[in-house]
């Protein structure tokens, strides 16, 4: 909808650790924003655990939630570009190792758009990438923060930012850094035994 904020989520709405509660009310204080969830709703590759039912029953029963199912992953930067912003509602304070470097950040980054998270410990001190809470009680009102200042984060310098930290972080520039490191580290041990 062209004239709402239209914010993304993406994965499996049974994950345990979806902090359920907490999603809940961001959506439910939020009337003027839609909510576009892709991903599994029951059964899947995933998970065969149908753990979040009721959160799944209430998205069903609201007008500003929309689940689109799974898509693709060929498709879903086609998708992705359509969001204006990204939420990302984890008990990630409470879960902080599970929670540490959540990958479909990365993916989100990319896209140059806002993103709104519970704390991730790994983007800890990249405030200018990643609007978030250090405790999920907190993350409706930086969820609120970001919707009313959704302009300032969408300035073509923010979006240059995340898109260009997602460029440096690829697999393929971290799997040429483990190998730059072996190679070091079978030198350094090569030159030792001599």
């Amino acid at each position: 909808n062209p004239k709402k904020i239209n914010v993304g989520l993406v994965g499996n709405l049974h994950y345990k650790y979806i902090d359920c509660e907490t999603l809940t009310f961001i959506i439910s204080n939020n009337s003027e924003v839609d909510f576009y969830f892709i991903g599994p709703t029951g059964k899947s590759n995933l998970t065969n655990l149908l753990r979040n039912g009721r959160l799944i029953n209430y998205l069903n029963s609201i007008p500003n939630a929309f689940l689109l199912g799974p898509k693709p992953s060929e498709n879903l930067p086609s998708y992705l570009n359509e969001f204006d912003l990204f939420l990302i509602c984890y008990t990630g304070n409470k879960n902080v190792a599970e929670m540490a470097n959540p990958h479909k950040l990365l993916e989100y980054l990319s896209t140059g758009k806002p993103i709104v998270s519970h704390y991730v410990d790994e983007y800890r001190n990249k405030k200018d990438l990643i609007q978030m809470a250090h405790k999920n009680n907190d993350l409706p009102q930086v969820f609120s923060e970001t919707v009313q200042n959704i302009n300032t984060f969408n300035t073509e310098e923010n979006k240059l930012t995340r898109i260009s930290f997602a460029k440096n972080h690829t697999y393929e520039k971290k799997l040429k850094k483990v190998e730059e490191l072996l190679n070091l580290f079978s030198k350094q041990k090569f030159n030792s035994s001599k």
